[in-house]
């Protein structure tokens, strides 16, 4: 549960960064040094040097003190870095100063999360939920959706899945996950279309994805589709708690 979403949250903010700017001349807007300084920081992330990505972040910092991009940045490197009372510092200027800022707050969200805190982590995503421009908000509602999960709220976790491949209909961990718990409360059709829609939406299924589909043959008295789900089960992941699962299954 708790680093679900952070790469590719972490990724959507990224640049590739193959060159390095330790000065800035006098007449470059504070506008673009703010954009270099991140590109630099960004670029020292993806290298995992969190610590060059600080000392790089710090001058902008304070020189803009109210940038949400600039609080972000420092905020995911001082987060990595396990500075994470700092982190939370930012994270919270960051929103103070921006509070439309709907992709930093998904990250600020996946922070509140690693720390446990699922209750801020709620409030951070149900804001961003708001936000019907945000390109990723069938994101933010699969992670919604993932936060009620852990809370218990089992009819709102449901509504947020829903809306989350309402948004995109491919979205495949809202698709596995929905259809796990069709089967777990015995709407077996229902799990069934939604496996089906996952299995068209990726190239190789998860080991989560093959297990529900052995279970689902089995439900439909489907013996070939069951071969095909074992087979590919225990040749692809044949060290998965699944596959120990599927084992399980057959004594």
């Amino acid at each position: 549960m708790r680093f679900f979403l952070l790469l590719p949250l972490f990724l959507s903010i990224t640049a590739c960064v193959t060159t390095e700017t330790t000065s800035f001349s006098k007449n470059v807007s504070v506008d673009k040094e703010v954009e270099a300084r991140v590109q630099i920081g960004l670029g020292y992330l993806q290298q995992g040097k969190p610590e060059m990505a600080i000392f790089h972040m710090k001058e902008i910092v304070e020189k803009q003190p109210k940038s949400p991009r600039v609080n972000e940045v420092l905020a995911l490197a001082l987060w990595e870095a396990g500075e994470n009372d700092r982190a939370e510092f930012h994270f919270k200027k960051m929103v103070k100063y921006a509070p439309e800022y709907s992709r930093g707050r998904m990250n600020y969200a996946s922070f509140l999360l690693s720390q446990d805190n699922y209750k801020e982590a709620k409030a951070q995503l149900l804001e961003t939920t708001k936000d019907i421009y945000y390109p990723k908000r069938g994101q933010a509602f699969y992670m919604l959706a993932s936060v009620y999960k852990f809370l218990g709220e089992t009819d709102k976790m449901i509504a947020a899945y829903e809306r989350s491949i309402r948004l995109d209909r491919r979205n495949i961990p809202a698709l596995i996950e929905l259809a796990e718990y069709r089967y777990k409360e015995g709407q077996y059709a229902q799990s069934y279309e939604l496996h089906k829609r996952y299995r068209e939406a990726v190239r190789q299924s998860s080991a989560k994805g093959l297990l529900l589909g052995i279970k689902l043959a089995r439900k439909f008295d489907d013996k070939g589709e069951e071969a095909s789900y074992v087979l590919a089960l225990k040749n692809l992941y044949p060290k998965s708690a699944e596959y120990l699962a599927y084992l399980d299954m057959t004594r």
